[in-house]
């Protein structure tokens, strides 16, 4: 089976970038990629935000298992026009419980919305 680096480097090439050009569209440094692609980093906190700019599923990217390129049937469709950057959307998706809640709630609380059940909890931690 492949590894990371291999799987990053193979989605790369397919998507016709060169690491910089993938390093700016994921908002990650260029050493970075090389460093993932050379099999040095084998854990991305920007996992997310690398596999959204190579159009591959986090999940393949991360393991080499489950559907390569997401579609709306695997329930991994991009989210076009979405206002958050891919960095924002990494970071949330590497957050904690807790956090990825505190972050919910913020967001509604700026729509108008409703805060999640429990929030006296993360109101209080945010305060």
């Amino acid at each position: 089976m492949s590894s990371l680096a291999e799987r990053l480097k193979e989605a790369r090439l397919e998507a016709g970038l060169k690491q910089p050009q993938l390093a700016k569209q994921a908002g990650v440094s260029p050493g970075t990629i090389g460093n993932a692609e050379a099999g040095i980093r084998t854990e991305l906190r920007e996992l997310l935000a690398i596999a959204r700019a190579v159009n591959v599923n986090a999940e393949w990217l991360k393991t080499g298992k489950g559907p390569k390129r997401p579609t709306p049937e695997n329930g991994s469709e991009h989210m076009t026009g979405w206002p958050l950057s891919p960095e924002l959307l990494a970071a949330l998706q590497c957050a904690d419980e807790r956090t990825r809640r505190q972050a919910e709630n913020v967001a509604r609380a700026l729509l108008g919305m409703s805060a999640l059940p429990g929030a006296q909890e993360t109101a209080a931690l945010s305060a």
